[in-house]
């Protein structure tokens, strides 16, 4: 269909402008009037067998190369098809890249966290071991001014019996000095 086309146009083309134009015709008819007249009057020119076999040879060059050119497009559509389907491959390994990425990122912002309560959980275990050896040692003091403490009241009971001991004894002195005096 595209071959008889082109022929047509090939042969016709330069041909029929000019005696539809000279017969200032425009309808279907009159047309393909003039391109009979045209291809009458070219079969009577002389050298038209040569000019003929020229066009025909042109025309099938061009019939040729526009086979070479399709055949060409058809294998750059497929190169196309070929080269968008690697690029979605790759798109899509690219976007599994930037998940695995992103994923491999939060592991490193969770280990880092992790990383970091670990530090402040020594810190704090540090801190509980001094305060506990603070609170030993403010034990240990405590008991020493317990100890301290019960001896002191230990002495002052002492110091409290003895001072009982001698109001009883100048008491008791002075009450037998008063039943001496008394009984002299």
């Amino acid at each position: 269909m595209l071959r008889r086309f082109l022929l047509f146009l090939i042969f016709t083309a330069p041909c029929v402008p000019l005696v539809v134009a000279a017969e200032g015709g425009g309808d279907a008819v009159s047309q393909d009037e003039a391109v009979a007249e045209t291809l009458d009057a070219m079969t009577h020119s002389p050298g038209w067998k040569d000019s003929l076999r020229e066009i025909q040879r042109k025309t099938l060059d061009l019939l040729e190369k526009n086979t070479v050119l399709e055949d060409e497009a058809s294998g750059l559509r497929e190169e196309i098809a070929a080269l968008e389907q690697t690029l979605q491959t790759e798109q899509d390994a690219a976007q599994g890249i930037r998940e695995e990425i992103s994923r491999r990122r939060q592991e490193a912002d969770v280990r880092a966290q992790v990383q970091r309560l670990r530090q402040e959980q020594q810190l704090v275990e540090k801190a509980l071991a001094l305060q506990k050896k603070e609170l030993e040692s403010a034990d240990a003091r405590l008991a020493a001014s317990r100890q301290s403490l019960g001896l002191w009241q230990m002495k002052l009971r002492e110091q409290e019996l003895e001072e009982a001991a001698r109001s009883l004894q100048t008491a008791s002195l002075a009450k037998t000095q008063g039943l001496a005096l008394e009984q002299e």
